[in-house]
């Protein structure tokens, strides 16, 4: 018998054995290790998986992060506190631009449609800028408060 006839002979019978393991991903040609790893977990230890629900959780982190990195780089600098009788207002200025704000005034960040800058409060010793990023998916609010002396 031929040699190279022996070996294809027993490459054939080893083939014929082979069968695919159950995790074995067509598309991709090899056994997936997600799968694998997967069926090890227990059940009750498993995150519950909603393709929709999963999704928005996704969506809703991702705006998070980016409404809490577009609050932190929103430039307020007081200039002045002005108030007459029970009229208060403060000179101020937002991502370069200088405007005069009365005490509960809300306005868009001149950058951004999603945020709202709030002059919440206005005392003798201390002004409140609330900051609210209203998108999609998050709503996140965050004050900033400046203390007479520093502005």
């Amino acid at each position: 018998m031929n040699p190279d006839q022996i070996l294809k002979d027993k490459y054939d019978e080893l083939n014929k054995e082979v069968t695919p393991p159950e995790h074995f991903a067509e598309d991709i040609g090899r056994i997936d290790p997600l799968t694998v790893v997967n069926d090890f977990i227990p059940e009750e230890l498993r995150p519950p998986r909603e393709g929709e629900t999963n999704e928005e959780e996704v969506f809703e982190f991702l705006e998070e992060v980016f409404a809490n990195e577009m609050l932190d780089n929103i430039q307020i600098e007081v200039q002045e506190v002005l108030s007459i009788g029970n009229y208060k207002s403060v000179v101020a200025t937002i991502q370069g631009q200088t405007m005069n704000i009365p005490e509960d005034r809300q306005l868009y960040a001149p950058d951004s449609p999603y945020i709202i800058i709030w002059l919440y409060e206005v005392t003798s010793t201390k002004v409140t800028f609330k900051l609210i990023y209203d998108g999609t998916y998050a709503k996140v609010t965050r004050d900033r408060i400046f203390i007479s002396g520093s502005y």
